[in-house]
């Protein structure tokens, strides 16, 4: 079978619905051939390349609105490549693919949209805008779908999923298995000592609310030898926001190392050192956290908001607690919680039992039955 992928983003940008997107298209190209579209978000890219079985092709575009591409070519190519597939899978939240989707209907393709995330700007009148038309976009596009995938509890806090309810299936997001580089963690072991290391995993953007969680640690930094371990990659169109980041943790004087890109390995030996993982986001452009997943398979416990999608986790496996979101004195308290019982939030049974409920098989066993 022939299926054209559309993703505004894919890799080598790094994010949850990148990553997520590799995983599922890697496996499927083993039974069908896929082709996946997407934008030339860095100039210094091929506009088309193999990658495993995957052959991907980079749209050019004129200018971007906030994070999105306006392409006066992309039409083009929405036409040529719907022609030569026989189903189409959209990556939402997006406005770009909103043509493709009706092109694809149009001409008798199944439309299947994974429904990752809302879009929540912050900011004046423009982003107020901003946020409606990709709102409007994407919920077209959930119209002229076929079918829905999105992540339990999600979308069905939505106020229109009622209307969706006969074509949406749910389904959690792949996170990789453990995989621990024994030498990068011995180094980390070496380093921390005996300080108290809250990791956070993740681009550092607006929605990940990590001024609430920098707030948190400074309440705790006089009771506990505590510092912030941050890992993830630089966020596009995140640069004011960096800005502040690293203001606040100047003018609290938060102990803190930012140690970039990591490999999987040595992602597994962070989730592996720290003592809890800090997921401190404020809006439903979160829609789960692939991270918090991610450390659990290592035994590590989680603090996170109690938002749509992002609660389930800890809700499912009991390995961490949930905080209401812009809460900074109830984050702070419950971090000093999980260190004081840390051992009862990872216990081997609630670790066996996140490894059953996010088993990779399982996930790939249902996107095999979404394409029969």
């Amino acid at each position: 079978m022939k299926i054209l992928w559309y993703s505004s983003y894919f890799l080598p940008y790094v994010s949850g619905i990148t990553t997520t997107t590799r995983h599922i298209v890697d496996y499927l190209g083993k039974k069908h051939k896929i082709s996946l579209l997407t934008f030339l978000h860095d100039q210094s890219l091929k506009k088309e390349e193999q990658m495993g079985k995957i052959r991907v092709f980079r749209m050019p575009w004129n200018f971007k609105v906030s994070k999105g591409f306006i392409s006066f070519s992309s039409l083009s190519y929405f036409f040529h490549r719907v022609k030569v597939n026989d189903i189409v899978v959209i990556n939402l939240p997006n406005v770009e693919a909103l043509l493709m989707a009706l092109i694809a209907k149009l001409s008798g393709r199944k439309v299947i949209v994974l429904y990752h995330c809302d879009v929540h700007l912050v900011g004046g009148i423009g982003s107020l805008i901003i946020t409606a038309v990709v709102r409007l976009a994407t919920f077209i596009q959930l119209v002229l779908s076929d079918v829905i995938v999105s992540y339990p509890d999600y979308l069905s806090d939505h106020w229109y999923s009622e209307f969706f309810q006969r074509k949406l299936k749910t389904c959690f997001p792949i996170a990789d298995p453990p995989i621990v580089e024994r030498s990068f963690q011995k180094k980390l072991l070496s380093q921390k000592g005996d300080e108290i290391w809250i990791g956070f995993a993740g681009r550092i953007a607006r929605e990940k609310g990590i001024e609430y969680l920098i707030e948190a640690v400074h309440l705790l930094k006089e009771k506990l030898p505590i510092k912030l371990i941050f890992v993830g990659p630089e966020a596009v169109g995140e640069e004011t926001y960096r800005q502040k980041i690293n203001g606040l943790l100047k003018e609290h004087s938060i102990s803190h190392r930012f140690l970039g890109m990591l490999s999987r390995p040595q992602l597994g030996a962070f989730y592996k050192t720290v003592d809890v993982v800090a997921v401190p986001s404020v809006n439903k452009t979160e829609a789960i956290s692939i991270v918090q997943i991610e450390a659990m398979l290592e035994g590590t416990p989680v603090v996170a908001t109690s938002l749509p999608g992002v609660r389930l986790p800890i809700q499912k496996t009991g390995m961490g607690i949930l905080v209401a979101p812009c809460d900074s004195k109830s984050l702070a308290s419950a971090i000093q919680l999980v260190m004081k019982k840390e051992a009862s939030f990872a216990t081997e049974e609630k670790i066996k039992k996140a490894n059953e409920l996010f088993s990779k098989q399982k996930i790939f066993s249902f996107y095999d039955s979404l394409l029969q």
